[in-house]
């Protein structure tokens, strides 16, 4: 684990929601269960992208920040504050990260990309903030040597060729002594109980299914150096309670999950073979399960510079 001085330890903006000015071409999503869904056939993605799933995500950043202290891990925070920096989000999903950061650091340019329309309007961004509607599987659509920080976060659901492609990708677009990172969760839970495991092992099953590995910090450190051209790559881990009896943070985190699970309900509950009722007992359970046995999630971050 490695940590730098240079590290962004900004306070979080807290009056950024996302609006659904956006997302009112109906054609380019499929409605499950009363929740909204993604209609993109190339991509394996499985939860949904409503306002619900909007409010969850901003939830969820805030809960990631006060676990990381930051919004990235990478030393560019001087170079952000100077300005004329370069910044991608990778899979910005509603596009909280991108406002945070961009009214943060007002003297660089920020820009999100996902295939789906969940960030706000134009004449809600700060100036110096854009989106683009795009699946990055199909490649990234900037000229070579053009960004100068790459970022991810919890960007699961890639097969291992969708993941090298991507990381082909990410190197094109990087300027040399460009940054890029991926964040993600640790697969594994600790000190779990009967419903943690069978709705963990369940996810895992689904995904392998799909054949999607969910990636360890060591997965993509590798990954990082079988590109041979990203250098200087560092590995952190935070570790967050979840559950009421760790506090608040620890009453966010547990939400999170449940939400999460919640929305994508309408594929692992089938895949499991089980009814709607015996799913939500199982997130109850959870609820029980996390407080009783102190339960902790695990959150890394790995980060390299592209070598010239």
């Amino acid at each position: 684990m490695n940590g730098t001085n240079a590290h962004d330890n900004s306070k979080p903006n807290n009056n950024m929601y996302p609006n659904e000015e956006n997302l009112n071409c109906l054609d380019q999503f499929r409605f499950i269960e009363g929740r909204r869904y993604h209609n993109e056939d190339n991509a394996n993605y499985y939860f949904p992208n409503d306002k619900q799933e909007s409010d969850r995500l901003r939830t969820q950043h805030f809960w990631v920040y006060e676990i990381w202290k930051g919004n990235f891990s990478s030393p560019i925070k001087q170079k952000l504050e100077k300005g004329n920096m370069t910044v991608l989000d990778i899979g910005c999903g509603d596009g909280t990260w991108i406002l945070d950061c961009s009214t943060t650091y007002p003297n660089s340019t920020f820009v999100g990309v996902d295939f789906s329309p969940m960030f706000p309007s134009p004449s809600s961004c700060p100036p110096n903030a854009g989106f683009l509607q795009h699946n990055v599987l199909e490649g990234l659509p900037f000229p070579e040597n053009t960004l100068d920080f790459v970022f991810m976060r919890f960007m699961s659901t890639f097969t291992q060729r969708d993941w090298e492609q991507l990381m082909s990708e990410v190197i094109r677009v990087l300027k040399y002594d460009g940054w890029v990172e991926i964040m993600n969760f640790v697969p594994e839970v600790t000190s779990v109980g009967s419903a943690s495991k069978l709705l963990s092992d369940s996810c895992n099953n689904f995904f392998e299914s799909k054949n999607i590995k969910l990636h360890s910090s060591f997965d993509i450190k590798s990954l990082f150096e079988k590109s041979n051209r990203i250098t200087d790559i560092h590995c952190e881990e935070r570790s967050s309670p979840i559950g009421k009896w760790a506090g608040r943070v620890g009453q966010v985190a547990l939400i999170n999950i449940q939400c999460a699970l919640m929305g994508f309900k309408p594929f692992l509950a089938p895949f499991m073979n089980i009814s709607d009722e015996q799913f939500k007992h199982l997130i109850d359970k959870l609820d029980v399960e996390v407080n009783d046995n102190h339960v902790y999630k695990s959150t890394y971050r790995v980060y390299g510079r592209k070598a010239c």
